[in-house]
């Protein structure tokens, strides 16, 4: 089934603005709203924001969004090396621990991203909800795609930071 509804009088690029601006509001906002236990503290939040800082989360959707424009599909290697350059021009963003790692190890090794990402956790590699924070681009860019395609995608865009084999992303020995 072709998504009929999803036919709009905007463009492509208009749509993954739309998304990527979609994502970084949320995002900004979530990262405030972290520790809110209660209605007057949200609405106290909501009343003293003035600016909002997205995070990592956003800064690797981009990243993965160039990558695609770029490239014309998904490939892992290409996307960590997005990931990657987004890392080194803003590091301050709230990276957790596993996408540094990875990227210090590929610039200390010259190793792939697929193999860094791999060594993560005790050669478990990362189980963390990442790639799915990211997958806004891959949605789009996919969205008329079977949904094969579309898990291949998914997969392809996680693997340079989350290779668990509990993520479905590897193959389990």
């Amino acid at each position: 089934m072709r998504f009929s509804w999803f036919v709009t009088p905007y463009s492509e690029t208009d749509r993954f603005r739309g998304a990527v601006i979609g994502v970084a509001i949320g995002d900004a906002i979530g990262e405030l709203a972290f520790g809110i236990s209660s209605v007057g503290q949200l609405q106290a939040l909501a009343a003293s924001v003035t600016t909002l800082r997205y995070t990592d989360d956003t800064a690797m959707t981009i990243a993965l969004a160039e990558s695609i424009v770029e490239s014309g599909s998904i490939d892992a290697e290409e996307a960590g090396r997005s990931y990657h350059c987004h890392y080194e021009r803003e590091p301050s963003r709230g990276y957790a621990g596993g996408p540094p790692q990875v990227f210090h190890q590929v610039d200390r090794d010259h190793c792939s991203y697929l193999e860094a990402a791999g060594q993560l956790y005790l050669g478990a590699g990362s189980y963390g909800n990442g790639a799915a924070m990211r997958a806004a681009p891959v949605g789009l860019a996919y969205c008329f795609e079977s949904e094969e395609t579309i898990y291949s995608a998914a997969r392809e865009s996680a693997l340079a930071t989350h290779t668990h084999m509990r993520s479905g992303l590897t193959e389990q020995p």
